[in-house]
């Protein structure tokens, strides 16, 4: 059942594919073989090389990189090409799908490297172009969605008991994508300000039923509850937005309610069936929410993004309870938490400043910056559990679900250019991105013992950094401008 449903997957999203391309012409110019897919493809090959190596957190047999390499490759052909939402569900169903049949009876560590290729290439163009270039962050945070959904089903569903319906549970997340791109492609679109909405509804809906017809004839635990939960929130979610989002107002109540029914939505989805309905929720949501995201760009977008960000998140944290199989403790748990939350909020404003600075400088420079912001999200994640051991996690993605929660409020609030710079620095596919690095690689980290003493010292060393840094923008603000004091004078 699990090569059935994988190829069906690849199958219909070939289809899916074909017919994007062939609406392309109607579309927006798309932008073509820019620098920006250049250099993302060149980075995502020299990150496949550093994960050659076979020790934790890569994996035997290359299952990790070759995962990473397809989800690069994926998003950089959908960041070339520029299609619209049918093209773009249609090739984040075929990452999952590829990996369940390539590697049939062991696709989990290829599962995250393609969740991770995915959201690099989305956060490298994100933070290198101050925008998102048409559909890349709903085709990254849907295939992550959907990596999560197939790794939890492993989880839950493993190969225990051989039966005909084992493996469908792990292929069913890139089949409820394709199904749902085949049935927005016949949903037909107009000028109407309502229609993407409608049609993300609609899809994800078909979508649904599909997923009834299945669970009365093989998947009898599959319980349509669950995503039918993510379709509920996200369709209202994308009215209220679409409503209160359009004006140069500050909906900041519309964006902590999105954020407040994305919260209540998840433990619902999760009473249904768990980690995996709360995955196949989010999965729901981005059906919804895609064409709304691809064919809109203001501060409804934006928060829809973040809402979808934020189920995304929700389903990547419980996927870390899952693997760990943590009782968490409360000794220090809720200091963790604390500054968690303190770096992820900060973060949130820190982003969309970072954004609005790289706008000024040239392209070169903005790559630059991007990929050192990478290397920053790395570090972050490396140092977490080094410093906090095994409860890091718990904290980091807990901080980042409240931090989406923070950007939201701080994209309806702003207004003018500051709106603008908000909306450049969306956080969704870096928050993302940051909690799917430190779930790969705290077990490496884990295995370092540091002395108190040691951890002192980093923490120091990464104050004095700070310090410095605060000093040179300090510095950097006090400089009088050339010719200010004549301008004075005169």
């Amino acid at each position: 059942m699990q090569t059935v449903l994988a190829g069906a997957a690849i199958g219909a999203a070939a289809i899916g594919w074909v017919i994007a391309l062939l609406a392309r012409s109607e579309g927006p110019r798309p932008p073509g073989w820019t620098p920006v897919p250049r250099v993302a493809a060149i980075l995502a090959a020299v990150l496949f090389l550093l994960t050659l190596p076979t020790a934790k957190p890569f994996s035997a047999g290359l299952t990790l990189g070759w995962g990473f390499l397809l989800g690069a490759i994926l998003g950089v052909i959908v960041l070339a090409t520029g299609v619209a939402e049918v093209g773009v569900l249609s090739a984040a169903a075929v990452g999952p799908s590829i990996l369940l049949l390539v590697f049939h009876g062991y696709p989990n560590e290829a599962l995250m490297g393609c969740a991770l290729g995915g959201v690099f290439v989305a956060a490298f163009a994100r933070v290198s172009q101050g925008r998102e270039i048409r559909g890349v962050e709903t085709f990254a945070l849907a295939m992550a969605a959907a990596c999560v959904a197939a790794r939890l089903g492993i989880e839950h569903f493993p190969r225990v008991v051989s039966t005909s319906s084992t493996g469908a549970y792990w292929a069913l997340p890139g089949f409820m994508l394709a199904i749902g791109a085949l049935a927005m492609a016949v949903i037909p679109s107009n000028a109407s300000a309502w229609r993407p909405i409608a049609r993300g509804v609609g899809a994800a809906a078909f979508a649904l039923l599909a997923l009834y017809v299945l669970q009365a004839k093989w998947m009898e635990e599959l319980r349509w509850l669950a995503p039918a939960v993510g379709i509920v929130a996200m369709g209202f979610l994308a009215v209220v937005f679409h409503l209160e989002g359009e004006g140069d107002g500050r909906p900041v109540l519309p964006a902590f309610c999105g954020a407040l029914v994305t919260l209540i939505a998840a433990p619902l989805a999760f009473r249904a069936l768990q980690g995996y309905g709360l995955a196949l929720a989010a999965l729901a949501g981005a059906i919804v929410a895609a064409p709304y995201l691809i064919q809109r760009n203001g501060l409804a977008a934006g928060l829809l993004n973040g809402a979808l960000g934020l189920f995304t998140l929700l389903a990547t944290g419980r996927l870390y309870v899952e693997l760990t199989h943590q009782d968490h403790p409360l000794d220090f748990q809720l200091h963790y938490n604390l500054l968690a939350i303190a770096l992820c909020v900060g973060a949130a404003f820190a982003l969309p400043a970072f954004a609005a600075k790289s706008a000024q400088m040239a392209a070169p420079v903005r790559m630059a910056r991007a990929v050192g912001l990478g290397a920053l999200l790395t570090l972050v994640a490396v140092l977490l559990p080094a410093i906090w051991a095994e409860r890091s996690m718990d904290a980091l993605i807990g901080g980042l679900a409240i931090g989406q929660v923070a950007w939201m409020a701080l994209a309806a609030w702003s207004q003018g250019d500051d709106r603008i710079s908000a909306l450049a620095g969306q956080t969704s596919v870096v928050f993302v991105a940051a909690a799917l690095v430190g779930l790969q690689l705290e077990s490496l980290v884990q295995r370092v013992e540091l002395t108190n003493g040691a951890k002192t010292g980093i923490v120091a060393a990464l104050g004095v950094v700070v310090v410095i840094r605060l000093l040179l923008d300090a510095m950097g603000h006090a400089r009088p401008v050339e010719g200010a004091s004549d301008e004075a004078a005169s």
